[in-house]
């Protein structure tokens, strides 16, 4: 396999940032994934490249054999006739001949979905429906039609949409009911992945039992209309109006289409900017690919080598590309024995042009030291990286350093002082100098530039954030004793000790960095596969380094590029910040919980009774157990190394309730108790209405805040079944939480819940939003249903509810478990029972729930999300 062959995945998709300033999730983003073998699509939300709003990928009309769509795919025909006998819209219709062996193929990168969302559609027309099978289309491997992701055939008046993978390889199929297809008949058939579920639909109405394909991809980009398998499959009809879509076009029962789909769509045009690859797990060069140089080659952070040409521009079945939502790699015909590299895993980092953020240059040396190359970053650049496409070394500029120093991105020199290097950097243009590596005369040179946000960002809902700091500190020795302000929470780092020879290091919170645990590095300047040390802590405002020399060698100057973490945009649909997975199946590869969001919390429990689990992103492989006042364990099957899930091997009926952090929605903390008050930073947006606090180093109850318990100094515990009368006054310290801080007291009898010298602690805050997560309190008269009001429009999908004016047990009900108008099984978070069935405490209700007459007088607390 070439080193080349790494490209397997990627990333992308640009939203606007509001009524304010773009978000750092619009243009910036770490996206983690494993290799495919063959072609992988990630969205992550940076529009980097042009694409079509409609997400559209191709539309065939039937009125010629062309792709009428923004893509312009082309197409490969065999047999296969433009005929205007019969037709469903506009002027024909394309005809399919078995004894002809009529094919269409296409094959594009575009056309791959990955694991995302999709709709493919048609107008279907078969003369004999009852024959034997016969195959529509299939996405299949070009080189041996056997070899399918997923393909759609006919037998017996009903259609079948088949996933395959391989002959090796089970084949779950998803089936039309009995007589669904006549003969003769122009049937609307629309193909729909939605949330990690295939739906058919036929003439508008769903068929069957919906497919659960989770963790399946559409790694194939090998289109195959007129056949789903071989040739002997090959079907006769017809075919109209036949379109993809990268998007879930239809998720319940619809009218079909009543005229032909249009052929006109709105473009959108990328931003441009760069994409950052690493193979995490062996000895691999970093990738660079920006869209300044194109898609034709790369450039290695590790490497002085001139750009290395891409596999795109030798063979026609290889290709990258940026889009308007990432960007795409697709390999059409692996290397011999590639499957063996299949699970490898990559590190993407995406970074969008935008003013006080980045932006990409492209310009050709002249060796003069005056010249000037102009930029668009719209301020004074707090770090600029060149590389010369030719063989030469990457010069690096830091705004600490001052105008005449540089390093190299590709040593582990310290810090130069040259005059020949970087002598003038202006908020709208630079000198790189005259040495070779930075404007050597007739080489073409590429410039990375990374703004520096000090209070005059623009970004956020409100648009005065800052989301990227280009700094430095020095170094004190000293282990986790060095805050670093940045005046926000950080979600990638880019560090180098400027005053020795080390190594360049770089963490991010999607591959871990956790607080009281091993986090994930890489080394930009090596090829070295990916470690883990605790070496540093990333912190609600910023950042705290250990004692090693790399990151807080004492009296050393470190040097550091820090990008915000998001989102910063508050959530309006619950689905996007909440899921409920449940897990059946012990043997299926991890992320064990997939959410299609990145999860930062999962509350798992089994329904067969037994110890709960709290794992959260910020600290790691650590759990706690909320039934219990044990000290925290680590799960050494855990792992929070992909985007959308808790990765963990687990067998028996496991269900997960998981949650994003979001602002005025939910936040994790964790700190160090110092055993006097102190004054906790968060960054939920406004002020939480609960908090689940535990020590992490030793056993003690939870403590639980809540606004509507009686008095001040009022607690209850998590694991316990207390009421809400419990007393502590140096609990909150009789401070009511803000929306950038809580407060936990001085020392006391019991501060070991909250704020004991020396230990540390995991708080979880949560919040009201409308239309998204309630947090509230009612009092409830056995006999009469209380309804509880929430603001939602469709119900709940959790709902938490705990007695506070008398013990009793912390309840869960979902959605996924069932809340219906009846009985509804429920765990309870305080205990290790089993589910509870039997029992309607429960009910349905479109603006929240209703507590059943069944239940117990008294007040509760409770905590519902939509």
């Amino acid at each position: 396999m070439s080193s080349n062959k790494f490209f397997q995945a990627a990333a992308g998709t640009a939203a606007a940032g509001g009524a304010g300033g773009l978000n750092v999730e619009d243009v910036f983003s770490t996206y983690l994934y494993k290799a495919s073998g063959i072609s992988r699509r990630i969205e992550n939300g940076i529009n980097i490249g042009d694409g079509t709003e409609e997400k559209t990928v191709i539309h065939l009309t039937g009125d010629s054999i062309a792709d009428s769509g923004p893509n312009s795919i082309s197409l490969s025909n065999s047999s296969v006739v433009v005929s205007s006998s019969i037709k469903k819209f506009g002027t024909a219709s394309l005809y399919f001949d078995a004894n002809n062996n009529s094919r269409l193929t296409a094959t594009d990168v575009s056309l791959n979905s990955g694991s995302g969302d999709f709709t493919i559609e048609m107008w279907l027309y078969i003369p004999n429906a009852n024959e034997g099978t016969k195959g529509i289309f299939a996405f299949s491997n070009p080189a041996d039609d056997t070899q399918y992701d997923i393909g759609l055939y006919h037998d017996g008046y009903k259609l079948h949409w088949q996933t395959r993978y391989s002959p090796a390889y089970s084949r779950p199929t998803y089936s039309s009911g009995a007589n669904t297809i006549s003969n003769n008949t122009w049937h609307h058939v629309a193909l729909v992945r939605y949330n990690d579920y295939h739906y058919m639909y036929i003439d508008g109405s769903l068929q069957g039992t919906p497919l659960d394909v989770t963790g399946q991809e559409m790694g194939w980009s090998h289109l195959k209309l007129g056949t789903h398998w071989t040739d002997q499959y090959c079907f006769t009809g017809r075919i109209d109006e036949f379109r993809i879509s990268h998007k879930a076009l239809y998720t319940s029962n619809f009218t079909p289409p009543t005229a032909a789909f249009s052929t006109s769509y709105t473009s959108t045009t990328g931003e441009g900017g760069l994409v950052w690859i690493k193979n995490r797990d062996n000895v691999e060069s970093h990738y660079f690919i920006d869209t300044e140089r194109g898609t034709s080659s790369f450039i290695s952070s590790n490497s002085s080598s001139a750009a290395t040409t891409l596999p795109a521009v030798q063979s026609s079945d290889y290709k990258f590309s940026f889009n308007s939502d990432g960007f795409s790699i697709y390999d059409g015909s692996p290397d011999s024995g590639e499957t063996l590299f299949t699970d490898r895993t990559y590190a993407s980092w995406t970074f969008r042009k935008a003013p006080k953020f980045f932006d990409v240059v492209t310009y050709t040396g002249d060796g003069n030291a005056n010249t000037v190359i102009n930029h668009n970053l719209g301020s004074t650049p707090g770090v600029i990286i060149t590389k010369r496409i030719e063989s030469g070394g990457w010069g690096f500029f830091h705004r600490s350093l001052g105008t005449g120093k540089y390093l190299n991105l590709d040593a582990t020199w310290a810090a130069a002082t040259d005059s020949n290097f970087f002598p003038e950097v202006t908020s709208t243009g630079f000198r790189p100098g005259s040495d070779n590596d930075v404007n050597g005369s007739g080489y073409t040179y590429v410039a990375y530039l990374f703004a520096h946000n000090d209070g005059d960002g623009e970004f956020g809902p409100d648009g005065d954030a800052d989301i990227i700091k280009c700094g430095s500190y020095t170094g004190n020795g000293q282990s986790f004793n060095n805050f670093v302000d940045l005046g926000f929470e950080p979600q990638f780092l880019l560090l180098k000790n400027a005053s020795n020879n080390e190594n360049w290091w770089m963490f991010d919170n999607m591959r871990g960095v956790a607080t009281g645990g091993d986090d994930a590095r890489l080394l930009p300047n090596t090829t070295s596969a990916e470690s883990s040390f605790d070496n540093m802590e990333f912190n609600a405002t910023g950042f705290t380094p250990s004692a090693n020399n790399y990151v807080n060698g004492s009296g050393n100057t470190m040097v550091y590029i820090a990008i915000r973490r998001g989102p910063m945009a508050v959530p309006t649909d619950a689905t996007d910040v909440f899921a409920v997975v449940v897990n059946n199946n012990g043997n299926q590869t991890q992320p064990l919980f997939l959410t299609g969001f990145v999860t930062d919390m999962t509350i798992e429990k089994q329904t067969s009774g037994g110890s709960g689990y709290i794992f959260n992103r910020v600290t790691g492989d650590a759990y706690m157990n909320p039934d219990a006042t044990s000290s925290e364990g680590i799960g050494a099957a855990v792992t929070w190394d992909y985007m959308d899930g808790m990765g963990e091997s687990a067998s028996g009926n496991w269900y997960a309730w998981n949650w994003k952090r979001a602002p005025n929605y939910f936040d994790v903390v964790a700190y160090t108790g110092e055993g006097t008050k102190q004054t906790i930073s968060h960054n939920l947006g406004v002020a939480p209405e609960m908090m689940w606090i535990k020590v992490r180093s030793t056993t003690q109850h939870w403590a639980v805040y809540h606004p509507d318990l009686p008095g001040s100094g009022k607690f209850i515990s998590l694991n316990n079944t207390w009421d809400g009368n419990n007393t502590n006054s140096t609990f909150w310290d009789g401070e009511t939480p803000t929306s950038t801080t809580f407060s936990v007291g001085a020392t006391g009898v019991n501060n070991l819940y909250v704020n004991g010298s020396g230990n540390t602690y995991i708080a979880y805050l949560f919040a009201s939003l409308d239309g998204v997560s309630k947090v509230g309190s009612f009092t409830h008269t056995s006999g009469t249903a209380t309804n509880v009001d929430c603001g939602f429009s469709s119900g709940a999908r959790f709902i938490l509810v705990k007695r506070s004016s008398a013990s009793g047990d912390w309840m869960v009900w979902d959605t996924e478990r069932g809340i219906v108008a009846g009985d509804d099984p429920y765990l309870e978070l305080n205990n290790t029972n089993a589910e509870i069935t039997g029992d309607d405490l429960v009910d349905p209700l479109s603006s929240g729930f209703s507590f059943a007459s069944g239940n117990s007088d008294g007040t509760y607390i409770f905590y519902a999300i939509a």
